[in-house]
């Protein structure tokens, strides 16, 4: 063998160890798999939190829809009756068996609940006790039992596990896989759920995580605590339970739809037929021999409205049954395009990237059936060949300024009017993603489903998203601007962070554009809440606008919100400091020494109605629907959007 014959050599084999390591190395999300024969975890007894009065148990499982499958219990060994157990059950088609009683069998049974585990799919389980006589059930993110009950008498769990229900003998083993377990002592809320359904950096010394089980050593028989709150708390894989691959993770993507018969399914974003946008990016992949459809709110031919490309490449937006117009704009084959559909009160306008291409007095008539994504269901076909991403409907006219503003990142998803929202943030772009078939609306409880895609490989799956797409750095919770003396309080908070550098306070007065008038740094990540706050000691006399913008370590950056203040001599007696009301907590400053202040829905009912002093005011709106109301003091009326 010469001496140019072994240096090839030796460069093929270090080649092909180089590819073996990094073919063990770019594989580090995993889960356990059971066999639902004897196969579970067993936790140690000092993660029990059943005792409680609030919990929350949350873990991603794909069950292979046989028997009963115990995804967590705490139980007494030896006896029947003390027990905390969720299993789904098969005789009951997912349905799950949710247990919660004393040794006489106070308590809570569910079985079955309302709540359901899809077979051989990813589905995301939590349940809550919210306090002492209530407990929740949130599949993917959505609430689907609220449930009341007599608060059963204190016992004390000797055995704590996952995958087995072990009481006077072991039973309902799981078959399937489990990831990502959380045990808390604290009762999360759906949008702190929501928001860390797929671990964007979720700290392990997150506030309330007693157990944090990501599942992905891939090997051993040992599953690690990542809390760090409660340290010395492994689980041990019992009677040989094996690590298989998950997609189960947060990942920057887009999905690929492969011009067959892939789409994406959910319920009506909206029934509107005014002040709707519907915005999303695509990259259509060039196809000329059938049309494209991209979005369609309602029955496409039939009702509702659609956005599609024809067959010259043309966008192209359908009314109802007969309504066409063609916008004659052109999108560029493999680009990404932003696409905005506006409609308002005299007819829609089209927008891409950010440019007004089209316009059209037409109005819809109010959509039914089904909200969809990339196949036209009513002619069998349409089918669109390409990617799409950022997927947004709104209950308001965008203008072309607040579509610019915002096309380039993503955004919060408190943001006001926003009632549908697509990221695709999720799996391994271009990986197996089997089971992985529910897209999370980020916004509400409007998810969509993916069906027929292949979910593996290059096509007909999630792909790593648009390079120019700005993922959001931080997720807001809530930013509100007060009145104090001659100044303004601005206090703003955060639900997690990423990366973040600082905030700058910017305002604007009628007089004046917007200036930066003050920096704060960030907490640069955390998961926890964070709160910050500003004082202005010189507002302007009249309106004065604020607004807070985020900047990321690498310079990309977001806006909150505007909060507007009016500064004058004569104050209102009442003031609105929350407009629309998110998070279901109204705001209110009242400047006299008192206000009869009531709340108004449709057809003038009084909802509610409550005298209220001198001050500052923080109230309760749990109980009232989302939508439009009136807020009615002795001499101010105001329109008040709940979301």
């Amino acid at each position: 063998m010469n001496q140019l014959q072994t240096v090839i050599n030796r460069i093929k084999i270090a080649a092909f160890l180089l590819f073996i390591s990094f073919s063990v190395q770019s594989q580090s999300n995993y889960a356990v798999n059971f066999d639902g024969t004897d196969d579970y975890i067993s936790l140690p007894t000092s993660v029990a939190v059943s005792q409680s009065n609030t919990f929350t148990i949350e873990a991603w499982v794909y069950w292979n829809g046989t028997n009963n499958g115990c995804i967590y219990s705490e139980t007494v060994l030896g006896n029947n009756n003390p027990m905390f157990s969720i299993i789904p059950r098969s005789s009951d088609g997912g349905g799950i068996e949710l247990t919660f009683r004393d040794n006489s069998a106070t308590g809570l049974t569910l079985q079955p609940a309302t709540a359901k585990v899809t077979a051989n799919t990813w589905v995301h389980v939590a349940v809550v006790r919210t306090s002492a006589t209530n407990m929740k059930i949130y599949i993917d993110g959505v609430l689907k039992d609220d449930a009341s009950f007599t608060a059963p008498a204190s016992w004390t769990p000797t055995k704590v596990n996952t995958g087995v229900r072990w009481r006077a003998s072991q039973s309902d083993f799981f078959a399937g896989k489990i990831d990502e377990l959380r045990i808390w002592n604290t009762a999360r809320t759906e949008t702190q759920i929501k928001a860390n359904m797929f671990n964007r950096n979720l700290a392990n010394n997150a506030t309330g995580l007693v157990a944090y089980y990501r599942m992905n050593e891939g090997s051993g028989t040992t599953a690690t605590n990542s809390c760090t709150n409660t340290p010395a708390i492994d689980g041990t894989l019992t009677n040989g339970p094996t690590w298989a691959a998950s997609p189960i993770q947060f990942a920057g993507n887009a999905l690929h739809f492969d011009h067959a018969d892939d789409r994406v399914i959910a319920a009506l974003a909206t029934t509107a037929t005014s002040n709707v946008t519907m915005e999303l990016w695509v990259n259509h992949e060039g196809g000329t021999s059938t049309e494209h459809l991209l979005v369609s709110n309602g029955v496409m031919g039939t009702n509702g409205y659609a956005m599609y490309i024809n067959t010259q490449r043309k966008l192209c937006i359908q009314y109802n049954a007969v309504g066409v117009w063609n916008t004659n704009y052109v999108l560029t084959s493999n680009t990404w395009t932003h696409l905005a559909l506006v409609i308002g009160t005299t007819g829609f306008t089209v927008y891409a990237n950010g440019v007004n291409v089209y316009s059209n007095t037409a109005t819809p008539i109010t959509p039914t059936g089904s909200f969809i994504l990339g196949f036209n269901t009513i002619v069998g076909g349409h089918a669109f060949d390409g990617k799409m991403d950022e997927v947004r409907v709104w209950n308001v006219a965008r203008t072309q300024t607040e579509i610019q503003n915002t096309m380039n990142n993503e955004i919060n998803p408190l943001t006001s009017g926003l009632t549908l929202y697509y990221t695709f943030n999720q799996g391994s772009a271009g990986g197996s993603n089997s089971g992985l078939t529910t897209v999370i609306d980020q916004t509400g409880n409007n998810n969509g489903t993916l069906t027929n895609f292949s979910l593996s490989g290059a096509t007909s799956n999630f792909l790593t998203q648009n390079s120019g797409m700005s993922i959001l750095p931080l997720k807001w919770i809530s930013f509100t601007a007060l009145k104090r003396n001659d100044g303004v309080l601005l206090q703003w908070s955060t639900a997690s962070e990423v990366n973040t550098s600082e905030f700058m306070i910017e305002h604007q007065s009628e007089s004046s554009a917007w200036k930066s008038i003050a920096t704060l740094i960030s907490k640069s990540n955390s998961s926890e809440k964070n709160e910050y706050s500003y004082l202005d000691r010189s507002p302007a006399n009249g309106i004065n606008n604020y607004r807070i913008k985020q900047r990321d370590a690498d310079g990309k950056y977001s806006h909150s919100e505007i909060r507007i203040v009016r500064m004058s001599d004569q104050l209102q007696s009442l003031e609105v400091l929350s407009n629309p009301v998110v998070n279901k907590t109204l705001q209110v400053q009242i400047n006299s020494a008192k206000q009869q202040v009531s709340l108004i829905g449709v057809g003038g009912t009084v909802l509610w109605q409550k005298e209220l002093p001198r001050g500052t005011h923080a109230i309760d709106l749990n109980n009232i629907k989302k939508g439009i109301y009136i807020l009615n003091s002795n001499d101010n009326t105001t329109k008040l959007v709940v979301k």
